[in-house]
């Protein structure tokens, strides 16, 4: 079995990361701008558009799981460490489900539509209902998010640990041999 994840699982990982960065960072500016901002629709317009990239993303990775095996974690983790590592991933990938598709519910319960990155609408695909809208608002921004921020939080704290701390190699299994190859050198990592 191989001790790193296949450029597939690397990229689709990274992008995920880079869609998470870019959701997050509109949620903020559009919570905190004004209600009468000229571009607040289309803030909330890209961070559902990013979403349901994710909620792409992440069915992907669970098939693609099943046909493409993560490399085993190294031998020399303690169990709580490997219990940790996987109730985190597993957590992250309900969440990265959860996530979007509270987020389109709410917003079609109210009534919107999605401008998919300003090419496509997605129409509401459920009925209008306050009673929907408010459920699905709770479960996205009350819980839903502070878990996100929790488990990133969590992720990092690992990736941190393991290379700070453990020094043990573990987060190679994430990243393109030339960067691997280039940290054991020394050397500048050539271009991918």
């Amino acid at each position: 079995m191989p001790s790193r994840y296949s450029h597939r699982q690397m990229i689709v990982h990274w992008l995920t990361a880079f869609c998470l960065v870019a959701i997050i960072a509109l949620a903020w500016v559009m919570i905190n701008a004004k209600e009468d901002a000229p571009f607040t629709d289309s803030l909330y317009d890209w961070h559902g558009s990013f979403g349901i990239v994710v909620l792409g993303l992440t069915a992907l990775r669970i098939v693609w799981r099943f046909i493409d095996r993560a490399p085993p974690l190294p031998s020399n983790l303690a169990p709580w460490e490997r219990a940790l590592a996987a109730t985190t991933f597993g957590l992250f990938y309900v969440l990265l489900l959860w996530m979007p598709i509270t987020g389109y519910t709410a917003a079609a319960a109210a009534g919107y539509s999605l401008k998919f990155f300003n090419l496509v609408t997605i129409a509401p695909l459920v009925p209008r209902s306050d009673k929907l809208n408010s459920l699905m608002n709770t479960l996205h921004f009350v819980y839903g998010q502070w878990a996100v921020y929790t488990l990133i939080v969590l992720h990092a704290a690992g990736v941190v640990f393991n290379v700070v701390v453990k020094r043990n190699g573990i987060v190679n299994r994430m990243l393109p041999a030339q960067v691997n190859e280039a940290a054991a050198t020394g050397e500048p990592a050539r271009r991918i």
